[in-house]
């Protein structure tokens, strides 16, 4: 339902402060409870907000849930929109976007964020859908172009551009993603992380070469 001019104006004139407040709130109950126990008087209570602001926000629990996955992944989609993959040398790109997907993937909170999903899959499918739709979409749509980039310089081959950019995420990812999902590597180790990207550069680069 579209919003009134008198709504527009109220939402606008409330203190952009309280949004992120609410937001970290919101953020710390999802990932500590679940989306299901974590309700919005719970959110209200932490943030320190009334019930009206977190409404004058977001317009309910689920739109809350989506401003959490834009505040966990932004840093992310803009770091990698801003990779030079027009001057850099390809390899050196593709290892910078490497290291920032990874990075992000394997942050104990985004991993915290995929075992939130899966534990609610059943109950609130539509949960996956958004994240889908608000942070590995983008995420898929940018590298996308960037490898078309990289093909127009001749420095890759392909035929789908979209499929090329997930193939670079999963090889990126390789086993690291799983492990710490399945809480077997709480931490990574910053020579391992160096080689698993380069050899996921190194696997792309030759899987699509000219």
């Amino acid at each position: 339902m579209a919003l009134s001019v008198v709504e527009k104006n109220r939402r606008q004139l409330v203190r952009p402060g309280k949004r992120e407040q609410i937001i970290r709130a919101a953020k710390q109950l999802f990932l500590e409870q679940g989306y299901t126990a974590a309700s919005v008087d719970k959110v209200t209570a932490l943030a320190g907000v009334s019930k009206p602001t977190i409404y004058s926000h977001f317009e309910n629990k689920k739109a809350l849930f989506e401003a959490v996955i834009d505040e966990m992944t932004d840093k992310m989609s803009r770091e990698v929109h801003n990779i030079d993959f027009q001057h850099d040398t390809p390899a050196r790109a593709l290892e910078h976007a490497g290291r920032v997907i990874l990075e992000c993937f394997t942050h104990p909170e985004y991993i915290g964020l995929q075992r939130l999903l899966f534990a609610e899959a059943n109950r609130h499918p539509e949960l996956a859908v958004a994240f889908y739709e608000k942070a590995i979409k983008p995420l898929i749509a940018t590298l996308a172009a960037h490898m078309e980039e990289l093909a127009e310089r001749g420095a890759i081959r392909i035929e789908e551009k979209e499929e090329a950019a997930q193939v670079f995420i999963d090889l990126v990812k390789g086993k690291c993603f799983l492990q710490c999902l399945l809480g077997m590597a709480p931490s990574m180790d910053e020579v391992d992380c160096q080689c698993r990207i380069e050899r996921g550069v190194a696997l792309f680069l030759a899987a699509f070469r000219p």
